[in-house]
């Protein structure tokens, strides 16, 4: 809490129930990466402003705080024969919920989310729920469902053993010992680790499956705008951003010079003219 005060104000002083406040704010995040710090601090500052009665309403300090330097590491993307090998061993519902994932490219908290009310069997769509916004609040995204995931969900509706209102639920109490049949799943942390060893693959997890959509999509020759629709990101350079994570700026890079190699044909071999002595 210290480095705190160190950029605020020193002409403005804070009684004990005010600095508790900040302390509660603060003392309760988790730790920080380097590369996320800082958009982390400015948003739980915004939190605390918001949630926190007696929260000091000043400018906020962490806009002062130098960004880390970022190490980047590339995303690690299954190929779509790993993928085809998990879907090889899943069964019952495990092998439904990863179709919606590589049909929908869906994130996990949407998947998990999906409620049969959800479904549109008539019109085949789905609906999927968000708070990826800019003020955290929820966005209904309307996809449609290819044939292949329409009728995987109409016979998982059809044969499911429990009769929940969330398309993907606990079966059982294996899951978790505090969770009850029926219930949705909130984590499933485990579950993409042993799928992959049992398959035999390089372990990924569900935000992969998402990230090989996109993949599998950009190869197909589909537009950004087209990628950023199903991806049901707000503006289209974020699903530029996502591609170029992806490495698919390289790409771009090297079928742009080639353009321009082919634009100027072979090389021309220009003759100067010859310098007049002077007299």
């Amino acid at each position: 809490m210290d480095w705190l005060w160190k950029v605020l104000d020193p002409g403005i002083s804070f009684g004990r129930e005010q600095y508790a406040c900040v302390e509660h704010a603060y003392l309760g995040l988790p730790p920080l990466v380097p590369a996320g710090s800082s958009p982390r601090l400015w948003g739980t500052r915004e939190w605390g402003r918001r949630l926190v009665d007696g929260f000091p309403n000043l400018a906020n300090p962490f806009l002062a705080v130098e960004r880390f330097p970022e190490d980047p590491k590339p995303r690690y993307v299954p190929l779509l024969k790993d993928f085809d090998e998990i879907l090889d061993k899943a069964e019952g519902q495990d092998l439904v919920m990863l179709k919606a994932f590589i049909n929908l490219a869906a994130r996990r908290s949407e998947i998990f989310r999906l409620k049969w009310a959800d479904v549109d069997f008539r019109e085949g769509m789905v609906s999927l729920k968000t708070r990826k916004t800019k003020d955290g609040s929820w966005r209904v995204d309307h996809i449609p469902m290819s044939a292949e995931l329409r009728q995987t969900l109409l016979q998982w509706w059809q044969e499911r053993p429990i009769q929940s209102e969330y398309v993907f639920c606990m079966l059982d109490n294996a899951y978790a010992a505090n969770r009850s049949p029926g219930d949705p799943f909130t984590s499933r942390c485990h579950f993409m680790k042993k799928i992959c060893q049992r398959a035999g693959v390089k372990p990924f997890g569900f935000h992969a499956i998402r990230h090989l959509s996109a993949i599998i999509l950009y190869k197909a020759g589909k537009k950004v705008a087209k990628i950023q629709r199903i991806l049901r990101h707000q503006n289209a350079t974020m699903t530029n951003l996502y591609l170029k994570s992806l490495g698919f700026e390289v790409e771009e890079i090297r079928s742009s010079v080639e353009v321009l190699a082919r634009g100027r044909g072979p090389a021309e071999v220009i003759t100067l003219p010859k310098k007049v002595e002077a007299l």
